[in-house]
């Protein structure tokens, strides 16, 4: 059927922000689109996960769960909490202030994996999060993985999800490699949702320098792990692409190949000696050039007068 919709009244309205409804839309749970409605409704920043059932009459855990989805999607943010006895669920917080004092990941049964979903609300929402972020169910294997990331690690809900979402992005979301990220950003004391969102961030840029820097070389495979890291030192050391692009066709005119050894010379000797822009190495050159120049005529000259001399010589003759 085809509606001609006409609102009837016009009185007070919300604005529901677009990303509520771009991508979220047809995966997520009518529910959670009651506790969003109810929160932009709201005339106070203060709101009880109670207030939120009285009004919707949706569950606890849905409420709770629905407040940390909005804020996993960024619409919403959660500033504080006051007097709640739900905010590991909330906020997405590990029961384990101390998640290292454990001497090993711990091993799971299926049976166990069901009574801690069942249990903690807070793991399910990661469960149901992972899914939607692979479009696919998780294995056993993995439900095992993410909970001693939670469980062991410390990482929080929101921070697993989001690195979840950056390997899924560079098209490497097996989880050995979400672990040995997140094992990396453990040992160096980073767990906290803030330290995660930033290393995240600082990834995610590396990683799009990276692809920038492949194509610009017309590579199509994966770089090797020794070319990797002398990207990453080009990125760290922030090289500018022009520059890097300069050395790639010094370096084929030079050697007619594609030498990561070779360019990471020029590029070190460039950096020696100041070079910032391409005009900084045009400016190089003149020297060399004007040396060269000088050679090259003298030597014309030189043949020139020996010829002269020896024309004469013959003419005489």
């Amino acid at each position: 059927m085809e509606y001609k919709i006409v609102i009837v009244n016009r009185g007070k309205f919300i604005s529901v922000p677009c990303k509520a409804v771009e991508g979220n839309l047809n995966k997520t749970q009518g529910d959670y689109y009651k506790v969003l409605l109810y929160i932009l409704s709201a005339e106070t920043d203060d709101i009880s996960t109670q207030e939120i059932i009285d009004q919707t009459g949706v569950t606890s855990d849905t409420a709770d769960n629905a407040v940390l989805y909005w804020q996993n999607v960024g619409i919403i943010s959660i500033c504080g909490q006051k007097n709640s006895k739900r905010a590991d669920s909330l906020i997405g917080l590990s029961p384990y202030s101390e998640p290292a004092m454990q001497e090993s990941p711990a091993k799971y049964s299926s049976k166990e994996i069901a009574q801690i979903v069942n249990s903690n609300s807070s793991v399910k929402l990661l469960f149901d999060q992972l899914e939607l972020t692979l479009g696919r169910e998780l294995r056993f294997s993995e439900r095992c993985g993410y909970i001693n990331l939670y469980e062991y690690y410390g990482f929080e809900v929101q921070s697993i999800i989001l690195l979840v979402e950056y390997c899924v992005s560079i098209e490497k979301s097996a989880l050995r490699y979400v672990e040995t990220v997140a094992k990396s950003l453990f040992e160096d004391g980073k767990t906290d949702y803030r330290d995660i969102e930033k290393e995240v961030r600082r990834m995610a840029k590396r990683h799009s320098f990276e692809s920038r820097i492949k194509k610009l070389l017309g590579i199509g495979s994966n770089l090797s792990s020794k070319q990797s890291k002398t990207v990453q030192s080009w990125y760290e050391k922030k090289y500018d692409e022009s520059l890097i692009e300069a050395a790639y066709d010094r370096t084929l005119d030079n050697t007619g190949k594609l030498s990561f050894p070779y360019m990471n010379k020029i590029l070190e000797n460039w950096e020696n000696e100041g070079v910032k822009s391409v005009g900084d190495i045009e400016r190089l050159d003149m020297p060399n050039k004007k040396s060269k120049t000088t050679r090259e005529t003298s030597y014309d000259i030189e043949d020139y007068e020996k010829f002269s001399i020896n024309f004469l010589s013959d003419n005489k003759e």
